[in-house]
């Protein structure tokens, strides 16, 4: 019957008289039947076996049951609380209070705090003694530590915690000195210190350490400029080198935040602060923005920038309200620009809206109506435009395209603006000839071009026998004397003598004539001669023919009266100025819409002798 017993789901110990065992137990023997060292047990009044409490003596001291029925021994910490319990060899817990011993430490000196209810050590804060913190192994804090926010926490070697304050130390840092602020007996983080308490402003960063020198907080973005006692700079402009090993920046530190706030501000004066805290003064590309400032970080924010670092090479920009304009027609205040889509300023040449933009290095265009001459645009050779309104009337450049002044063609090229002067295909395969004012055709009055030889040269190499007698009779025995004629005639009425020999060679065959004109009429330009065998005006001799023939040249390409007595039998049923150019004699002077390339052919031959 001795030994352990469970009753009632409670455990009892017989001794060998047959009486449960009451208060302190010594024994080997387990509650569960097996054996080991001795152990000590405390047995309540009834002789049930306390399990999990405190146990009170009665000689006033105090043990603690494990829930296995043993006494605490030593130290040890109940997994269900955390509390710490310190008890002697005979389960004596220690006193309640301060307690400093090294009995649980194997002789090295820790303060322990054992509280007055649960005699035990429990982990955490604590203001009884003195504010103090325990840590899990039962000792009260002395140095540097955490909480169980992971908050850092200091206490001095009493275990007084350090409550609000400075404190300098490298117990956090390996030995590395760093400077933190208290607050409720931690330091704190993330956070910005006033001066009014602090008596200068500075910021804790997440390890609770303040910053001294740059640091850019990793969440915000915000850079931190202290120096080494943390102290910020102060709010406004800063400028300074002790940031940069030397190199001076400008800075503005955000009166709010104490930091420098990357991005565009207004503060101070219109700025961009880079990521690095200092204010941009330059022109660059940040954060996918073209941004220009000078060297005092003043943004430009409205005209120029001609720069080279937006990636566009040396390029000139319109800003507006900081922005690079793109698309856009801009007014400078004095002169028009185009700003391209991609915003680099027009300089040359940009067909738009029906007209080509003209823009010079500087990107002015060139504006309002009329004819321009200029070489500006064309690397040094001199061209001619034809300013107009464009299609929308929103621009203004030159006309590309066929279009009239007076009563003249013209024809803008399409690939560079200016009037085609010479010969031109156009896109859609059309044959362009105009003359060097770039009037399309050929001008039939002004200055002749050609000369006497070349006309005769160019006759003779066309292998035809000139008809000396029948001409001869008529005052022109050779091909010399009836280009003379020609060129004296032609310029006695301002009309260009190589037309009327073109016109001449084309209606004559080369003076071979066979026709319904005969060579004996010295009609040379068929004036009168309507097909069907109707043979036309005859004229007295050559002079007189060539005569009638300039006339009536004349008659279809202006309006100015005959210097000469009229010998042209059809002037007046000509509609003045209604052919300026030889290629509209064409359907007018000859029913053949063939007539003014004819004409043309024979021309352009002319200039080669």
């Amino acid at each position: 019957m001795t030994g352990w017993h469970l009753e009632g789901g409670e455990y009892v110990y017989y001794r060998s008289d047959g009486t449960r065992a009451t208060d302190w137990l010594v024994v080997s023997e387990r509650p569960d039947g097996s054996r080991g060292g001795l152990e000590r047990y405390w047995l309540n009044p009834d002789g049930t076996l306390a399990r999990g409490e405190l146990v009170h003596a009665a000689d006033g001291s105090y043990g603690y049951a494990k829930p296995d029925g043993t006494i605490v021994r030593g130290k040890w910490t109940d997994p269900s609380t955390g509390y710490v319990y310190l008890a002697n060899n005979d389960g004596q817990l220690e006193r309640t209070g301060w307690v400093v011993t090294g009995s649980y430490t194997g002789g090295y000196l820790e303060r322990y705090w054992v509280d007055p209810v649960s005699h035990a050590c429990e982990p955490g804060p604590s203001t009884e003694g003195w504010a103090h913190y325990t840590l899990s192994n039962g000792a009260v804090l002395r140095g540097a530590g955490y909480n169980s926010s992971n908050e850092k926490i200091y206490a001095d070697n009493d275990g007084r915690l350090f409550q609000y304050g400075w404190l300098v130390t490298g117990s956090y840092t390996s030995g590395a000195l760093e400077r933190y602020w208290f607050e409720d007996g931690r330091a704190v983080s993330n956070t910005l210190i006033p001066a009014s308490k602090a008596g200068w402003r500075a910021y804790a960063k997440d390890t609770g350490a303040v910053v001294r020198g740059k640091w850019t907080d990793p969440s915000t973005g915000y850079v931190y400029l202290a120096n080494n006692d943390g102290r910020l700079e102060n709010a406004g402009w800063l400028v300074t080198g002790a940031y940069t090993g030397g190199a001076l920046e400008r800075y503005w530190v955000d009166g709010e935040t104490g930091a420098c706030v990357p991005g565009r501000s207004s503060a101070g004066w219109d700025h961009y602060t880079t990521s690095s805290g200092h204010v941009l003064r330059t022109t660059a590309v940040v954060d996918g923005k073209r941004l220009a400032a000078n060297n005092d970080g003043r943004l430009t924010t409205d005209g120029w920038v001609v720069t080279n670092k937006w990636g566009q090479g040396q390029q000139r920009y319109w800003l507006r309200d900081g922005e690079v304009v793109s698309g856009e027609l801009i007014y400078t205040g004095s002169t028009y620009a185009y700003a391209k889509d991609d915003g680099t300023i027009l300089r040359g040449k940009l067909a738009m809206d029906g007209v080509m933009l003209l823009a010079d290095n500087d990107g002015r265009l060139a504006w309002g109506e009329g004819w321009l001459i200029t070489g500006m645009y064309d690397g040094g050779g001199l061209q001619r435009y034809y300013l107009a309104k464009s299609a929308s009337g929103a621009y203004c450049g030159a006309r590309i395209g066929s279009f009239s002044v007076g009563s003249s063609e013209y024809y803008g090229r399409e690939d560079t603006g200016y009037v085609v002067r010479g010969s031109y295909v156009t896109p859609d395969g059309t044959k362009l000839f105009a003359d060097n004012d770039g009037v399309l055709g050929h001008r039939i009055m002004g200055t002749s071009q050609n000369t006497v030889d070349q006309m005769v040269r160019y006759y003779n190499a066309q292998g035809k026998t000139y008809p000396s007698a029948a001409l001869g009779r008529g005052g022109a025995p050779d091909i010399q004397t009836f280009c003379s004629i020609i060129c004296e005639e032609a310029a006695a009425e301002g009309v260009r003598a190589e037309i009327v020999f073109t016109q001449a060679m084309l209606e004559t065959g080369w003076l071979q004539f066979g026709g319904d004109v005969s060579v004996d009429q010295f009609n040379f330009a068929g004036i009168g001669a309507t097909g069907g065998g109707v043979p036309g005006n005859s004229f007295p001799d050559v002079r007189t023919g060539i005569r009638a023939q300039v006339q009536h040249l004349k008659a279809y390409a202006s309006t100015d009266p005959l210097n000469n007595d009229c010998v042209d039998p059809r002037f007046h049923y000509v509609t003045r100025g209604s052919a300026p150019t030889m290629e509209q004699l064409a359907g007018k002077w000859a029913a053949s819409t063939g007539y003014g390339e004819g004409l043309r052919n024979i021309l352009s031959g002319l200039s080669q002798y």
